[in-house]
């Protein structure tokens, strides 16, 4: 063997074990020594390819020594081979979120609350409780907008000046005519109820929209004729006067959803019209959100009166008894009225459910409306 053969090899046994202390000193995170152990060994050994593919891998973009063998500049290694930030931890992602939710609750902010968890179900479409908190929050959303459009017979008209100028409010606002009723656009739309809701409230609140009192759309009935076949004179219209017995009807609703109030187990009751989803009258329902219970039940009996239709049953609904966990919920339609029905509600472990809607059926047949 020549001295340059022996030279050689002694550098490329040199070079190996520069590459392995540069890999000690890389998992010590101690970049400068590391870079400097390869660059040394790429210097000894220009073919020493361990160490160029150990500063390749890294990403460093090599430069050219005089031997011709490829070598890094320090300064990129130093940038490149700095440990990255640690991943968001999900549990301290969960954390924030909740905490920025409850001071989004805390101010009433529920719209700013909504979007918060709409955002957070996408990034984790898997997890029960955010759609839980989405369901909850809807429907505190839903009994503000049916509180502020009021009656559903109410008719929308345009404020011109104020037309939207993005979906889904513009959607809706094409629907508003002047003619159809709050009830016709919630029936039209295609953006479901809350959707249809929300956009009629936003539109209301920023006076797009304005209500008023339907008119009725009947063509004109011509007057009797007089004994001598002659037409009497027409007659000044009067304003329609209200019922004199409404102030009875509604002393007559208010005693009887007291009857139901004896009952074992009793939670709250209401009296609903199932076509405008108005609530007529209210007893008890302290602890429990009647009110909007009784508005979403509109939407279970007009249900079951079109599958009803849909099966060809020719038959009325006695009652729709709807048995939870811890509750019954019951609801009758009124006998003489069929679109008003009675919403009894009951803690199931203390109420009788046969005597429910025996005073149920009392209470029914004493009810005027």
């Amino acid at each position: 063997m020549t001295g340059d053969d022996a030279k050689q090899r002694d550098a490329t046994s040199q070079a190996r074990d520069l590459v392995a202390k540069g890999l000690e000193h890389y998992g010590r995170n101690d970049v400068n020594q590391a870079v400097e152990c390869w660059q040394e060994a790429v210097r000894l050994d220009g073919s020493n390819q361990e160490a160029v593919d150990y500063l390749d891998a890294a990403g460093f973009q090599p430069v050219e020594a005089e031997s011709g063998a490829q070598v890094i500049d320090i300064n990129t290694a130093r940038r490149i081979l700095t440990p990255l930030p640690p991943a968001p931890d999900p549990q301290t992602i969960k954390a924030a979120r909740m905490q920025e939710l409850e001071r989004l609750l805390e101010g009433k902010r529920y719209e700013e609350a909504l979007e918060l968890l709409l955002r957070a179900r996408v990034q984790t479409p898997d997890d029960p409780a955010i759609s839980r908190g989405i369901r909850l929050i809807k429907d505190r959303l839903l009994l503000d907008y049916v509180r502020q459009l009021g009656d559903l017979e109410q008719v929308p008209i345009r404020v011109e000046t104020r037309e939207p100028t993005v979906e889904p409010e513009l959607s809706i606002f094409a629907l508003v005519d002047g003619i159809a009723s709050i009830e016709d656009i919630l029936q039209a739309s295609q953006l479901g109820r809350f959707e249809t809701y929300r956009c009629l409230a936003q539109l209301l609140q920023r006076k797009a929209i304005a209500l008023t009192e339907a008119v009725p759309w009947s063509l004109p009935v011509p007057p009797p004729r007089g004994g001598r076949g002659r037409a009497d004179p027409p007659q000044a219209s009067q304003p329609e006067q209200p019922p004199h017995d409404q102030g009875n009807s509604m002393t007559n609703i208010s005693e009887s959803l007291k009857k139901l109030n004896s009952l074992d187990g009793f939670v709250g009751a209401s009296l609903v019209d199932s076509d405008s989803g108005m609530v007529l009258g209210t007893e008890g329902g302290a602890n429990f959100n009647l009110e909007l219970a009784s508005a979403m039940n509109t939407d279970v009996v007009r249900a079951k009166r079109k599958a009803m239709d849909a099966l060809g049953l020719g038959d009325v609904i006695d009652d729709i008894l709807i048995s939870l966990k811890d509750q019954y919920h019951v609801i009758r339609p009124v006998k003489n009225r069929p679109q008003v029905f009675i919403y009894l509600v009951t803690d199931r472990a203390k109420s009788n459910l046969a005597l429910s809607r025996m005073r149920l059926a009392e209470v029914d047949g004493s009810l005027k409306v």
